[in-house]
């Protein structure tokens, strides 16, 4: 995943790598994947992996881990395809 988010060519990766480079200094940048998800869930949630695997499309399934994981840990969310602008 680290190579993704270095990968220059990409428009959408140097959004994000903006983003990252201006607020590095105040929040933790944590890029979730399928696996990570699941095991997280598993972890703190253990009573919804059975809806979680019911789900038919992948999207469904990372929609709804994106609440839990907020619920849990509190924090922004930031799809891959943002980009920020630091305020002067």
């Amino acid at each position: 995943n680290d190579e993704f988010l270095k990968h220059e060519n990409l428009e959408i990766t140097r959004n994000f790598n903006h983003c990252i480079d201006l607020y590095k200094e105040k929040f933790t940048t944590i890029l979730w994947t399928d696996e990570s998800i699941r095991k997280w869930l598993q972890t703190h949630y253990p009573d919804f992996i059975s809806t979680f695997d019911s789900y038919s499309c992948q999207i469904q399934r990372v929609d709804v881990a994106r609440y839990f994981i907020l619920y849990h840990h509190g924090g922004v969310y930031m799809d891959m395809d943002v980009g920020c602008f630091k305020t002067k």
